[in-house]
């Protein structure tokens, strides 16, 4: 039997939706004091698609890739 090749290609919004829904799925928390008190901050102007965030409570700023693999990489 042949082997079939597939080729899936996302663009970077289209990953950064996924990474956004299974990160965030109970709602976005503070990466760095856990908590909830969190609100949007605008977006990356590079990257319109990533969302930036602040937390309320320890006024830290973080976005939907701060703290994953993909937050140094310059691509999603």
């Amino acid at each position: 039997m042949g082997r079939v090749k597939l080729k899936l290609t996302l663009t970077d919004g289209q990953v950064v939706e996924m990474l956004r829904q299974h990160r965030w799925s109970n709602g976005v928390r503070c990466i760095y004091c856990g908590s909830s008190r969190v609100v949007k901050n605008g977006r990356a102007p590079n990257r319109p698609y990533l969302q930036r965030y602040r937390c309320k409570a320890c006024g830290k700023q973080f976005s939907d890739l701060t703290g994953t693999p993909f937050a140094w990489t310059g691509c999603s």
